[in-house]
This record gives C-alpha cells, sequence and structure tokens, in this order.
C-alpha cells in the first residue's frame, strides 16, 4: 500500500491525504457528587411545588408518630419507659431520596386481569347411583332390633304401596237424545245399528258399574267403549298386550279428530312427557297404554292425579289360567286397579268360557258386574264340517272354490301349505293373493291391499293371525297373520284347509266372514293327521318350563353376584338359542322379576323370589301344554259330530240359550252338504299337483269340468321335453 500510494503521489503530484480514524460516541455523564442523589433538572415552579408536599407529609408523619408514642391516660407508665422514647432522626436529602426509591420499588402494585367471560361453565356429569349395601345381621343373634316408634313407622308406610281414594263412581243419566247420538255414531263406525249386547255392555259404562263383555266381532267390541269417551268427564284408559292394535287404534282416533295419547314401553323423552302431562290435565281422553307402561311409575301416578272414568281390560281371557292364553302381568292388575283407586271396570274378551269368565270375576276383584255374552256366530253363517283324508284334499278345495261364490278366504296352518294352495288356485285360473310371515312387510301390504279393494273379487289364502304361537299375545313375537284389525266386509266365504287348533281360534276366524249381513259359508276340512301336525307345532312354539327354569339357575347366580348380563352372554350359559332366551327374558320382565334395557338383563328382586317365580311360571307352561292337548281333542269331536255345530259351541263356551237344532249346519241342513265337492277318483292321484307344477308354459290350460289324464310323472316330464324341442 506504500509503494501504491507514492506512485500516485509522483503521478499527479499531490500528496496522500491521511484520514483520522473515527471515535465511537461515548455518553458521558458526570459522576454524582458524594451524598447528593442525582435528580432530573426540573424548573423552579415544580420543584418549589415538591418541597411542598414533601413538607406537609413529613409532618403529617411526625404528628402520627406523637399520637401513638402518648400513652394512655389509664395506665400509668413507670419512669423507665417513660425515658425510652424514640426520638425522630433527620436523614440528609440524599438519603431521604434513596429511601423513599427504594419505598416506591417495595409498593404493591395493583394487577388489572382482562373481564371473565361470559360463556356459562360446563355441566360436570353427576356420578352414576350406588347401589345401597344391605346390612345382614348375624343369625345367632336372638335378641330382636328395636326400632324408635318413628322409624318404625316409616318403614311401614314404605312397605305398603301408596293407594289412592277409591273413585267416587257417577252414575250418568243417558236420554232418549244421548241414546239417539250414540245410534248415529255406532251406524259411522260400525255401519250397523247398536246390538243389545253392546247397549247393556255401555249402560254399564255409564252406571259406574264393572261388566265382563264377550263379543266375537272385534269391530263391536271397541265400539263399546270408543263411543263412551267424549261423554265422560275424566279419561278412558284402555289396556291391552298386542302393541299394533294401540298403535292402529291412536292412528283411526287421531284421523277422526278426536283425543288420544299412547305409552308404550319404547315411549320415551318429549313424546312420553307430553302424553303424560295431557293425562295430568285430565278431560275427556282415550288413553292406550301397555302391560309394561303400566308398571312404571310416573303413568299410574298420571292417571291418579287426572281420574279415571272407565279402565278397559283387552284380552281379559289373559287373566284365567284356563284361557288359551295368558300374560303373567295380568295376574296383578288387581293390585294395580286397587292403587289407582278401583274405578269402573269393562273387561273384554273375544272368546271366553265359563270358567274363564269366573276368573275374569274373581281376579280383577269385580263388584257385582253385568255379564255380557253375544252369540259365537253370526246369524247370517252357515258352519260345514268335511272329513277330507288323502292327497286329494287340494283338489276337492280348488273345485270346492271354483263353486263359491267369492271373494273369499282360505286359511293353512303353515306359510309352506299356504304357498301350495296358492300356486294351485293361480294354476286353475283363479284371481288369488297371499299373506303369511315367509313374505317382507311390502310383499304384505301389497298383497292386503289388494285384496281389501272395493269391488275386489279374489281369494286370499293366508296363515290366521289366531294361529297357536306361544300362547303369550304381544309378548317375544310380532303378529304377522291376516285376521286383525278392520277386515273386508263382503267376505263370502271361509275355508279351513286344516282344522284349527282349539274352538276359541275357530269363533275368532270364523267372525272375519259376512260382516256386512249378506249370507256367508265357513268350510272346514278336517283330517286326524292334523292334530298331529299341531302338536309338533305347538312344541316348537310353546315356552317350556325346562329352559325358563335353567334360565332361572343361570339368573340366580347374577342376582346373588348382583351382576347385569347380556341375552348373549345368557344363551352361552344355558345353551339355548338367542331367540328363545330372549323370549324367556321378556316373558319374566312381564312378570316384574327381571329388568330390561336395551340387550341387558338385571334381577330385580332377590334370589329366592326369583326361584320362586320360576317354577310358578313353569307350572303354567305346564297346565297351558297339557290344555293344549285337550283343546285338539274338543276340535276333532266337534268335526265328527253328529249334533247341531251351534249347539255344540254353545255348551262348550256356556251359554245358557244352547239350541238343539239351528238349521244353520251341516247337521242340521243335508242341502250343504251338497256344497262339499265329490272325492277324486282313485286313479287320478295328484292330478293338480301335476298339472301346475311341470305342465309347459305355453301349453292351454285345462278347463275344470275335463278330467285329467292318470299318467304317471315320467310321462308327464316326457312331454315337457318334446314340447320344448
Amino acid at each position: 500500500m506504500l509503494v501504491v500510494g507514492k506512485i500516485r503521489e509522483r503521478v499527479t503530484g499531490m500528496p496522500k491525504i491521511k484520514k483520522k480514524p473515527m471515535k465511537k460516541a461515548v455518553l458521558r455523564v458526570p459522576p454524582a457528587k458524594a451524598g447528593k442523589a442525582t435528580l432530573p433538572r426540573v424548573s423552579a415552579k415544580k420543584a418549589a411545588k415538591r418541597s411542598a408536599k414533601k413538607a406537609v407529609a413529613a409532618r403529617a408523619v411526625v404528628a402520627h408518630k406523637k399520637v401513638k408514642a402518648k400513652p394512655s391516660p389509664r395506665v400509668k407508665t413507670s419512669s423507665a419507659k417513660t425515658s425510652s422514647v424514640k426520638t425522630k432522626v433527620k436523614l440528609a436529602p440524599a438519603a431521604r431520596a434513596k429511601a423513599t426509591a427504594k419505598a416506591r420499588i417495595a409498593a404493591p402494585r395493583t394487577v388489572i386481569l382482562p373481564p371473565k367471560s361470559k360463556r356459562p361453565p360446563g355441566r360436570i356429569a353427576p356420578l352414576p347411583p350406588r347401589t345401597p349395601s344391605v346390612l345382614e345381621l348375624p343369625k345367632d343373634r336372638e335378641e330382636p332390633v328395636r326400632l324408635a316408634p318413628l322409624a318404625k313407622a316409616k318403614i311401614q308406610s314404605q312397605s305398603k304401596p301408596e293407594v289412592a281414594a277409591p273413585v267416587t263412581r257417577k252414575r250418568i243419566a243417558l236420554t232418549k237424545a244421548s241414546w239417539q247420538s250414540l245410534q248415529e255414531a255406532a251406524v259411522r263406525r260400525q255401519r250397523s245399528m247398536l246390538t243389545d249386547e253392546q247397549r247393556s255392555a255401555i249402560a254399564a259404562a255409564f252406571a259406574g258399574r264393572d261388566s265382563v263383555v264377550v263379543i266375537p266381532d272385534e269391530l263391536r267390541s271397541v265400539t263399546c267403549y270408543e263411543l263412551c269417551v267424549p261423554l265422560l268427564p275424566a279419561p278412558t284408559v284402555v289396556l291391552s298386550p298386542v302393541l299394533s292394535e294401540l298403535e292402529a287404534q291412536r292412528d283411526a282416533a287421531l284421523a277422526e279428530r278426536r283425543d288420544a295419547v299412547l305409552i308404550s314401553a319404547d315411549s320415551s323423552g318429549p313424546e312420553r312427557s307430553g302424553a303424560l302431562a295431557r293425562i295430568a290435565r285430565g278431560g275427556a281422553l282415550l288413553v292406550l297404554v301397555s302391560p309394561e307402561a303400566l308398571a312404571s311409575a310416573d303413568v299410574p301416578k298420571a292417571l291418579v292425579k287426572s281420574g279415571i272414568s272407565l279402565f278397559v281390560v283387552e284380552e281379559a281371557q289373559c287373566v284365567s289360567d284356563s284361557a288359551h292364553e295368558l300374560r303373567p302381568s295380568y295376574a296383578e292388575l288387581g293390585v294395580t286397579l286397587r292403587t289407582l283407586g278401583k274405578p269402573p271396570v269393562m273387561a273384554l274378551a273375544r272368546v271366553a268360557t265359563a270358567a274363564v269368565v269366573r276368573d275374569i270375576t274373581g281376579r280383577l276383584a269385580l263388584t257385582d258386574p253385568v255379564i255380557v255374552q253375544a252369540l259365537p256366530v253370526r246369524e247370517n253363517v252357515q258352519l260345514v264340517t268335511r272329513l277330507a283324508r288323502g292327497e286329494g284334499r287340494q283338489a276337492s278345495l280348488v273345485r270346492l272354490v271354483e263353486r263359491l261364490e267369492p271373494p273369499g278366504v282360505v286359511l293353512c296352518a303353515a306359510p309352506h301349505e299356504a304357498d301350495s294352495v296358492y300356486g294351485a288356485l293361480r294354476s286353475a285360473g283363479i284371481s288369488a293373493h297371499r299373506y303369511h310371515a315367509g313374505m317382507t312387510p311390502s310383499e304384505r301390504a301389497s298383497e292386503l291391499m289388494n285384496f281389501t279393494l272395493p269391488g275386489s273379487r279374489s281369494v286370499m289364502v293366508a296363515v290366521s293371525a289366531f294361529a297357536p304361537g306361544s300362547g303369550m299375545p304381544g309378548l317375544g313375537e310380532a303378529s304377522t297373520g291376516f285376521g286383525r284389525g278392520a277386515g273386508k266386509r263382503d267376505v263370502r266365504f271361509l275355508v279351513h284347509y286344516q282344522s284349527p287348533a282349539s274352538l276359541e281360534q275357530y269363533v275368532r276366524e270364523v267372525e272375519r266372514v259376512g260382516l256386512d249381513g249378506a249370507p256367508a259359508t265357513c268350510v272346514m276340512f278336517y283330517e286326524s293327521s292334523h292334530r298331529s301336525l299341531y302338536e309338533v307345532m305347538l312344541a316348537q312354539q310353546r315356552f317350556r318350563a325346562a329352559h325358563l327354569a335353567e334360565l332361572g339357575r343361570v339368573l340366580e347366580s347374577a342376582a346373588l353376584e348382583d351382576r347385569t348380563l347380556n341375552v348373549e352372554s345368557l344363551a352361552l350359559a344355558t345353551g339355548q338359542s338367542r331367540r328363545t332366551t330372549d323370549r324367556l327374558a321378556a316373558l319374566l320382565a312381564d312378570a316384574g322379576v327381571i329388568t330390561r334395557t336395551g340387550g341387558w338383563v338385571r334381577v330385580a328382586t332377590s334370589a329366592s323370589d326369583l326361584i320362586e317365580a320360576c317354577r310358578k311360571l313353569g307350572a303354567k307352561l305346564y297346565a297351558l301344554r297339557e290344555q293344549d292337548g285337550q283343546r285338539l281333542a274338543v276340535v276333532g269331536a266337534f268335526a265328527e259330530t253328529t249334533d247341531c255345530k251351534l249347539g255344540f259351541l254353545s255348551r262348550y263356551l256356556g251359554h245358557a240359550d244352547a239350541s238343539e237344532r239351528c238349521g244353520r249346519c251341516s247337521a242340521c241342513e243335508a242341502e250343504l252338504i251338497a256344497t262339499e265337492s265329490m272325492p277324486p277318483r282313485a286313479a287320478a292321484r295328484r292330478p293338480v299337483v301335476q298339472e301346475f307344477s311341470v305342465r309347459p308354459a305355453n301349453a292351454p290350460e285345462p278347463r275344470a269340468s275335463e278330467a285329467l289324464p292318470a299318467t304317471p310323472l315320467t310321462a308327464k316330464l316326457g312331454e315337457v321335453s318334446r314340447a320344448r324341442d
């Protein structure tokens, strides 16, 4: 760099200018003198103000110290204490400023927090209720536990259920105008005038009396209390074990703008609370409840608050152990009615023997009830029984249906029998529909709609809704049979392809024909092998006492350990199917022994009460299975008797007006036997089955009058193959 600078100096002739290095700026603060605090410069005016304030503050401090140090006039102090008074020490200005700065630093500061949020704090879910522990006293203690009188009274009040005061049964007088309005309402609802049995039941309801009403016609039976609802001051409660019928009744009432509420085991949330609030308000109201809902605590409480004008028990035959159906929850209806204040009761049954009527009166504790019993068969219905044996029964059925006036119904015992008959009728050119549990809900609804269309003249082939199942209506199984609810009024004939399992079932099915009052015919095909068929079906569908005992054994251990089990684990522990376990659990829940929540089961009683309840239910199930055999024997006697059929039915049901000759059955009138078709020839075996099963699609249908050739099945198959070639 030095050489380069010299060369530049020679060339330019100008000496190099040396640059001085730049010094960094340093802030110089004069040191504070000893004994003096460094303060910022202020104006004279402000300094005077500050000094004046300081002086005032100093005088206030001195005055406060003098007051504090002054002894109390009541207390005499010694000379030593008075001499030890502290004197005020004057500080230099610099020290005073330093002390003031320290005081400012040590002074507490006010912290300003942000405003609180307006959002409400989250709720903490409460802990689940704990099961109270039971204190067991040692058995060897002989001295009884003594309770105070107040505690004893409290325990006694808790052990006894709350019983409402007896309802004052008000008598409502019906004028001639009232009966006229009831007649008009009956014509609109059932398309006929009130019968004598209906008038007796309605009069008993308005008089505040108990009644037992046995009317086979479902529509007329329901009309007995539906006409009373708008004229009664308090709600009318209807108890039914079949939930589908309650739902249909609720929908029909709302469609007609009548006030009605439905409470079932599935009702919850706003729907249930709204229904309970409407019940509590009282007034003219139709309250439809299931046995599970009536067993809860909130429904009886609302009913007691509103009062009950009439309590209707549908399917009242389930109270009796002698009936063909039973429900364990119905056994406690007498206690429930006392809890509700013993309102007037109308016990309805479609079919009931004299023993069942007596059981209904005793189990429900009815007071001087009015007994109303209608005839088991309408006056416009004719009864025909025919002994049909062998494989020609289906051919005989087809020829009989061709000669009867449609529309009609053919009832079969099983779905596969219904499909076979349906195919035979369609092959014979007869318009037919089918209805059974093997079909989907949409298919059943479509077939039922086509059959019930006005002016439809077809034949319905179905499995009856009153066929023997578990024997517990509405419990553990859904009714998918034909015959419940409002039916077709112009049905002209009914054919039992297999004989029914009981006369109770027969009476309920016969009531589905001739609803319009025109003549109708009922034909029953009877064969002795039908009894063995029903014995097998009942063995599969009835509850078994052995299965119930095994389930009770598993639940006993769960009750002792206070455990909750699901249905799957119960099925594995008992070795039974899930369907059987679920049905048995529903049976025990209906008896009030266990509680079901979803798929979980919990024992609601002690282990000893559980075993006792299972033993009693097992005895009832065994008795029901024993009675099934007796009812099948009665059906055979009814079909084979040569006496009057209506007289046989009346004597079986305990009617007092059983006539010897009615003139409306095949035993009384020989002309009715002419409606039966002649048996097929012995050589032509299974002709109809061959005709509709293997006949080519393009082959013409044979006429009903032509006799079918008695060719073997192999020859038919050969004709089919040649026709296809």
